[in-house]
């Protein structure tokens, strides 16, 4: 991640890696999208400026950060498609 004055870009996703793995993170970024209302207004914003196969991607890479964070930070959603947090017992 790099940051310039009040731009932040963060990096790309690339070839080398898993096929197999980018091929299922962009198939659950699509069907997740297909149940949150969030992620479908993400996906249609961006393939309208920037066109069907970017946003897709674009998607998926939001769908990453979102599973980073979900792990990381031990979340437990209770409505994935609101994004609302289950309560701490």
């Amino acid at each position: 991640m790099s940051n310039s004055n009040q731009s932040e870009h963060s990096g790309r996703i690339h070839k080398p890696g898993s096929k197999l793995g980018r091929t299922a993170l962009v198939q659950s970024a699509l069907i997740a999208a297909n149940y949150s209302p969030y992620l479908k207004r993400f996906y249609e914003r961006v393939k309208a400026r920037r066109g069907a196969g970017k946003a897709i991607i674009a998607l998926a890479r939001k769908f990453l950060g979102i599973i980073y964070r979900t792990l990381k930070n031990t979340w437990v959603f209770e409505d994935f498609p609101n994004f609302v947090l289950a309560e701490s017992a």
